[in-house]
């Protein structure tokens, strides 16, 4: 990817430099997305379970990203990766708009470009340690340095935190959000000669502790709280009950080679890569409390009555005869990846009116996905597949699939200097998505919703496929000064819904297609960059408009246990966003931003009477200000640094269910740090988040079921930097 003065980027951007990532105590994802406009970011169930909202359009369980995500020019191939720790890091850009043609695939709303801290041909190194309420620990450190001089260049770097947690199940008083990750990142540069360059890197992650640790409005009355209507649901918040702790473990390995050669007319670029992932997760099942009652399904409905053994009987009631038990339950999900790419890019020297960019790229991968339902009899949970009757864990259903996908792309970019002040950029970017999925469960377990057989082939084959255009004017009559305007064209593939899943077996009613299409966009945007007062105001702006079709959303099929993808046939987004940072006088600086996105569904045949409601995810009005001041004293410096952002209300959901729409309330959060730097390299930090201790919901899944965001967490750095 062209290296570009951001000023002249044409399109809407946010840039976090390694100061500003240091300053505002940037260390996850949700840190520098809650300091950009429009974009949102919330979790739930696991490490790699997330919702990134970009525009209203929104990340999906199971499925693919709404964004590129690349580090340091290596394509994140899996949405697993994303939520990470992050140290050791340069510069994080945040683009919004389709990217597909320069970024990657299913860019179909922004890209998000992380890039690390650069090797460095002299030796460097900085080490870190924390302490923190909920016994959260931390300790990194990095290193830099020749190897051999001005040839061969290193740098390494690792990473461990932990915490005992914040939120506590009540009914077994244990926390439920502790963790223990560690991260290690390893770079090699060789400079073979002045035009040819090879870069090998290494990437390892792994995080374990507590998961899903849902809780559900039914629950509320064992804490004396009444909960009637969606807005409860959304905003009351209790605490978990659930009477088995939710725990997930989490490995990632990339390793990434780049070769670099100019040509002496362009610079040829050959990336290749392997990422490893794998996600255990297990936690309590319906109804996410310590119920241990029998209900009785018919008439009266949900009429409890004591057992044994905590179970659902449909049919018959203390000696009738039952059809179907189904206990009280566990779930465990298994999820294994592996993935190769291969991308050649040649880029045009940036000194000429034409410049341009070309490449082909190559994604094959492989994922298996297991999700269990076992019995709970109080033994806690064994993730493991076990269909003996008379063991403390019986696997009840469950659903498997296997996948073998393989991905194709063509791209280009030009740009032409019109004029001085003119730049005109067409660019194009062709997809084909072959996806190839089996159902490897022996007949007697291939089931649907209704407990029927499967009859349907085992292995079903689809393509995705679409071309992506882009074209953009960009006018700028001052340095300082630009405005510009693109229309755009975005795609993210479609996929498969697992064998079985489609139907609720309560009412048959179909509650997803075997298949969810694939997603594509057209954006308008026009927007403006400024910098005044020589350079001491930054100003920029967007308005944007997003027609989609079949825009891919997320819902839950509680009654079977399975997360499905469907299809809104049509909707509009419009939106605002602007950008500030100002240089004020006595070491004051100010950053800001303000983001409007108004959703509409224009058509779901599914779901009718969804037409005119908001995207599910939706966060209509954003806005983050940041007042930052320093000080020289003596050879030390002071940073006092306090963080605002707001959420409007947030719309958890399309609409069109018995329970109707949950809509957060607006919210408000504050984080807050105070540095003091010595000449020496020594640094001390005391840091705040969500210092108000605003206690929400992450993510609210329909019907009820609600996972809680961290409270509030402060603590002490110490740093040395050498």
């Amino acid at each position: 990817m062209r290296s570009e003065s951001l000023q002249n980027v044409p399109a809407s951007l946010s840039v976090f430099s390694s100061k500003q990532i240091e300053n505002a105590k940037i260390e996850r994802p949700g840190d520098y997305i809650a300091l950009t406009p429009n974009v949102t970011f919330s979790t739930a169930q696991d490490a790699g379970t997330t919702y990134l909202t970009v525009r209203g359009i929104s990340q999906v369980p199971n499925g693919e990203t709404p964004v590129a995500i690349s580090v340091d020019g290596v394509l994140q191939t899996s949405a697993f990766q994303f939520n990470e720790e992050l140290f050791d890091i340069q510069q994080i850009e945040v683009l919004k708009g389709p990217q597909g043609a320069l970024y990657g695939r299913n860019a179909i709303a922004g890209a998000i470009n992380i890039t690390t801290k650069p090797v460095t041909n002299d030796y460097e190194g900085r080490v870190a340690f924390g302490y923190g309420n909920g016994q959260a620990t931390r300790a990194e450190g990095s290193v830099s340095g020749p190897i051999i001089k001005d040839k061969l260049l290193f740098r390494a770097g690792v990473s461990y935190r932990d915490a005992d947690g914040w939120i506590t199940n009540r009914f077994l008083d244990r926390k439920v959000d502790d963790f223990r990750n560690i991260g290690a990142d390893l770079k090699l540069i060789y400079e073979a000669t002045p035009d040819l360059t090879f870069d090998l890197r290494g990437h390892y992650g792994r995080i374990t502790g507590g998961a899903a640790y849902f809780v559900r409005s039914s629950n509320a009355a064992q804490q004396g709280v009444v909960i009637t209507d969606a807005h409860g649901v959304a905003n009351t918040v209790i605490a978990p009950t659930s009477n088995n702790l939710g725990y997930n473990k989490r490995l990632l390995k990339n390793v990434s080679f780049k070769i670099d050669y100019d040509t002496g007319f362009g610079r040829l670029s050959s990336i290749t890569a392997y990422d490893a992932i794998d996600l255990l997760t297990t936690f309590d099942g319906y109804d996410y409390s310590d119920n241990q009652n029998c209900f009785e399904l018919t008439s009266p409905l949900s009429t409890p009555y004591a057992c044994a053994n905590p179970q659902i009987t449909f049919g018959g009631l203390n000696g009738g005869t039952p059809f179907f038990t189904a206990p009280f339950n566990t779930i465990f999900q298994r999820y294994r990846q592996r993935n190769f790419s291969q991308e050649l890019r040649f880029t045009s020297p940036s000194d000429q009116p034409l410049r341009y960019i070309a490449g082909l790229y190559f994604l094959q991968r492989k994922r298996d996905l297991v999700t269990a339902t076992q019995e709970d009899k109080g033994f806690g949970i064994v993730p493991e597949l076990d269909f003996d009757p008379a063991t403390a864990n019986q696997t009840r259903a469950y659903f498997e699939e296997h996948n073998n996908d393989k991905a194709y792309a063509a791209f280009a970019q030009a740009n032409y200097d019109v004029t001085k002040t003119i730049e005109l950029s067409a660019a194009i970017r062709y997809d084909t998505d072959h996806r190839r999925q089996t159902d490897p469960r022996p007949d007697i377990y291939r089931l649907d919703g209704l407990g029927r057989p499967i009859t349907g082939p085992r292995t079903r084959k689809q393509n995705f496929d679409a071309w992506q255009p882009k074209f953009t004017i960009n006018y700028r009559p001052l340095r300082t000064f630009s405005i510009y305007a693109n229309y755009a064209k975005g795609f993210r593939s479609g996929g498969f819904n697992a064998a079985g899943t489609e139907l609720d077996p309560s009412t048959g009613a179909k509650v997803a297609d075997p298949i969810f299409k694939k997603e594509m966009s057209e954006t308008y945007e026009v927007g403006f960059k400024s910098e005044l007062l020589d350079r001491a105001l930054s100003i920029s702006g967007a308005l944007f408009q997003t027609d989609a079709k079949n825009l891919q959303v997320f819902n839950f099929n509680g009654v079977v246990n399975a997360q499905v993808v469907n299809n809104i046939d049509k909707a509009r987004i419009k939106g605002a966003e602007l950008e500030v940072q100002a240089r004020l006088p006595e070491g004051f600086a100010l950053f800001g931003g303000l983001g409007y996105t108004d959703t509409n569904i224009r058509k779901y045949d599914a779901n009718p009477t969804t037409v005119g409601n908001q995207l599910p995810n939706t966060t209509k009005f954003k806005t983050n200000m940041s007042l930052q001041y320093t000080r020289d004293i003596g050879t030390s410096e002071l940073l006092i640094r306090g963080d605002w952002e707001h959420r409007g209300k947030t719309y958890f959901h399309e609409g069109g269910t018995p329970i109707g729409i949950p809509i957060r309330d607006p919210l408000d959060l504050f984080n807050g740090q105070v540095r003091l730097t010595l000449a020496s390299g020594w640094s001390a930090s005391l840091w705040g988040k969500n210092l108000s201790n605003k206690k929400y919901y992450d993510k609210v899944v329909v019907p009820d079921y609600n996972f809680q965001a961290r409270p509030r967490s402060y603590g002490i750095d110490i740093t040395k930097t050498f």
